[in-house]
């Protein structure tokens, strides 16, 4: 379970020490069980770059739909992030 969130349970990937929609410390977290729900969508994958307002890490990603991080996954600090969605 390292690399999930032990709250909200999205993936957490190598490196990261906080959750990148729920700001829980990797590690942490009641691990309860989850429903999995499936979407399917019809559209190009989104970019969206994000950058920590605290520490500047700075890191990009690819995903169908929209990439919904709030907190940095190295200091917790808050995001700024821009989508590019030129397929519009």
């Amino acid at each position: 379970m390292e690399q999930y969130c032990g709250n909200c349970h999205k993936s957490l990937e190598e490196g990261d020490r906080y959750c990148r929609y729920c700001g829980t410390k990797r590690g942490e977290g009641a691990f309860l069980p989850v429903e999995n729900d499936t979407y399917c969508v019809y559209a190009p994958p989104m970019t969206t770059r994000h950058i920590c307002k605290s520490c500047g890490y700075t890191w990009t990603v690819q995903v169908l739909g929209m990439d919904r991080a709030m907190y940095c996954p190295m200091c917790r600090g808050k995001l700024e992030s821009t989508v590019d969605r030129d397929w519009e």
